[in-house]
């Protein structure tokens, strides 16, 4: 038997396809059926990359982390310090939430799925992926690097994420863009009050 690698190709397009499903019908009325013909693929297409449902969720978790990842390493090219980091920060996560509303939306729905059905049939919780990626967009901040701001990174991270996560459910239900930005200077304002 000659072995054929799986192509990442028609994994990232499957993977495409269940973000559009989940954002449309959530992680419940997303089927591997569904995601298969949002991809344009046959569902033999779709199992032979991917076992089942549960593996193509697990893999869009790590898929999205990826992502994320990638985007926020090209998103600050020069050195800044952390107060200016802090508001170059959330202006870059508001600008791909603007650009792929889709993902924000299946990324929520997929961790609160973790916590409730997924916890049911004993599955290991998801982890958002998000948490660490803004520490470390956080640590990389010039005085960071350097010493001289002795912040705690991890409480940061975790007051910018949380209360991001609550102006975007509401971006995501009213989608009143000047709201929202009014709202995320105030949190990037209380950051930088409350942590430097």
């Amino acid at each position: 038997m000659v072995y054929r690698p799986r192509s990442e190709g028609k994994r990232e397009t499957i993977l495409r396809a269940a973000i559009a499903v989940i954002a449309a019908e959530g992680v419940h009325g997303a089927t591997t059926r569904k995601i298969a013909a949002e991809a344009g693929i046959n569902l033999g297409t779709l199992h032979y990359h991917f076992e089942s449902k549960e593996d193509v969720l697990a893999s869009l978790v790590s898929y999205l982390g990826a992502l994320y990842s990638g985007n926020l390493d090209q998103a600050f090219p020069g050195p800044e310090t952390l107060h200016d980091r802090i508001g170059s920060l959330m202006g870059f996560i508001w600008s791909e939430v603007q650009q792929y509303p889709q993902e924000q939306i299946a990324l929520f729905d997929l961790l609160l799925y973790g916590l409730t059905a997924g916890r049911a049939k004993g599955l290991p919780p998801q982890e958002s992926p998000l948490p660490a990626l803004y520490r470390r967009a956080l640590a990389d901040a010039s005085d960071v690097r350097d010493g001289t701001n002795k912040a705690d990174l991890d409480q940061l991270a975790g007051f910018l994420l949380n209360g991001f996560a609550g102006l975007l459910l509401h971006w995501l239900a009213a989608r009143d863009d000047s709201t929202t930005e009014v709202q995320l200077a105030l949190l990037v304002l209380a950051a930088r009050t409350i942590f430097l």
